[in-house]
């Protein structure tokens, strides 16, 4: 039996999760308490994001370039019939039309602030690319000679 510190009622200990952080291995709060609290706490978020005009879901499908994507609802606004995303860089809100996609995600900055980051960030890694790019070169002209002597001995 252990007292949950929240209700201040005893249980027995399969009524408590599990904490390896406890000196007893068992959280101090009962599943039901604290079950309770974080349908609680939830409620508060969501009556705050309601407050401020932000929807509850987490993802949306919204239309981007002839095809429908799934988005974080907190990113995109619905301005006049057009969706817009805030550039995580100047902060103006853009079409999201205008965004490239980043794997299976909207690119956080819009096109400008893009532009000026991958400049900064090639002339920041000018050694780098160089690098790379000398041992693509040398490897791919290694391949061309092994393949044009392969052809030469069997011919």
């Amino acid at each position: 039996m252990k007292l949950c510190i929240k209700c201040t009622k005893r249980k027995p200990l399969d009524e408590f999760a599990l904490n390896q952080a406890a000196r007893n291995g068992r959280m101090s709060w009962c599943k039901v308490c604290k079950r309770q609290y974080n349908k609680d706490r939830r409620k508060v978020a969501n009556d705050k994001k309601v407050a401020m005009g932000i929807p509850i879901t987490r993802d949306i499908s919204v239309p981007w370039r002839g095809k429908v994507i799934q988005v974080r609802a907190y990113k995109v606004f619905d301005v006049d019939g057009i969706w817009h995303r805030q550039c995580s860089e100047c902060k103006d809100l853009h079409p999201i039309d205008d965004y490239r996609m980043s794997g299976k995600h909207l690119c956080s900055q819009c096109p400008e602030c893009n532009k000026v980051h991958v400049a900064q960030w090639r002339e920041d890694n000018r050694d780098h690319i160089n690098e790379v790019r000398r041992k693509n070169n040398t490897s791919l002209r290694q391949r061309i000679v092994e393949l044009e002597a392969m052809l030469e001995g069997g011919v």
